[in-house]
C-alpha cells in the first residue's frame, strides 16, 4: 500500500511538470499572453451557452469590453461594471445593483485572466489537442476542492486569440463560450465603464461601499 501511495504521488508529481514545462504548450501560452497584453482594449462579442445538470442548456449573446484595468460585461440577466476601483453589478431579474469598491476585480470571463492561467501556481495545464490553426487545453485546479474542475481553452494558433472556453463543474454544469468577434484598439470613454444607476427605474441599491 505505501509503495502504492508513492507512486501514485510520483506519477501525478510527473504528469503536473510535464504539463507545465512542455516547449511547445508554453510557447502558444506565451504568444496569447503577449498578444492580449499589448490591446489597449478589446471588445468581444460572444455567445453563452449554460447548462445546469440535467436541464437543457440555455443560450444567450453577450458582450466583454475591456481597456487598461476598467472593464464592462453585457449579459440577458446580468451586468458587471468596473472602473479600476469600483464594481457594479447588475443583477436584472432581481432589479438590484451591488456596488463595492475594490483594488482590481478578477473576473472568470476576463481574457486577461484566462491567457495568464498558465503562469498561476493554481493551476495545472496540459496540451490536448493541436491542428494547423488550433490548440487546445485543458486546466484543471490543483485544489480539488474547487467546484470548476475543468477549464478548456480553445485558441487559433493563426491570430493568438481565444475562439471558445469551457468551464465543466463537479455538479454536472457546464457553460460554454464561443467567441464571434474582437475589435481591438479602440477609444473607449471611460465613462462607459461606470454604471448609469440613475437611469434605472424601480431598482434596489445595495452600496457595499459604506460597510
Amino acid at each position: 500500500m505505501q509503495k502504492l501511495i508513492v507512486f501514485s504521488v510520483f506519477f501525478l508529481m510527473v504528469v503536473h511538470s510535464n504539463a507545465s514545462t512542455d516547449p511547445k504548450a508554453l510557447k502558444i501560452l506565451t504568444n496569447v499572453d503577449k498578444k492580449y497584453t499589448q490591446y489597449k482594449s478589446l471588445k468581444i462579442e460572444f455567445d453563452l451557452e449554460t447548462k445546469v445538470a440535467e436541464s437543457k442548456p440555455k443560450n444567450e449573446k453577450g458582450s466583454f469590453v475591456y481597456q487598461g484595468d476598467a472593464f464592462k460585461m453585457i449579459l440577458p440577466q446580468q451586468e458587471i461594471y468596473f472602473n479600476g476601483s469600483v464594481q457594479w453589478t447588475y443583477l436584472v431579474s432581481q432589479k438590484e445593483v451591488q456596488i463595492s469598491k475594490i483594488e482590481s476585480a478578477e473576473n472568470p470571463f476576463h481574457p486577461k485572466y484566462l491567457v495568464k492561467l498558465y503562469k498561476s501556481d493554481q493551476y495545472e495545464y496540459q496540451l490536448i489537442s493541436t491542428s494547423k490553426t488550433e490548440a487546445v487545453f485543458d486546466f484543471k485546479p490543483l485544489d480539488r476542492k474547487e467546484s470548476v474542475f475543468k477549464i478548456k481553452l480553445y485558441i487559433n494558433t493563426t491570430t493568438n486569440q481565444i475562439t471558445k472556453v469551457q468551464w465543466f463543474e463537479k455538479n454536472g454544469s457546464n457553460s460554454t463560450i464561443k467567441v464571434k468577434s474582437n475589435t481591438v484598439n479602440t477609444k473607449i470613454p471611460n465613462s462607459d465603464f461606470e454604471m448609469k444607476t440613475d437611469q434605472l427605474k424601480g431598482i434596489h441599491i445595495e452600496d457595499l461601499r459604506e460597510e
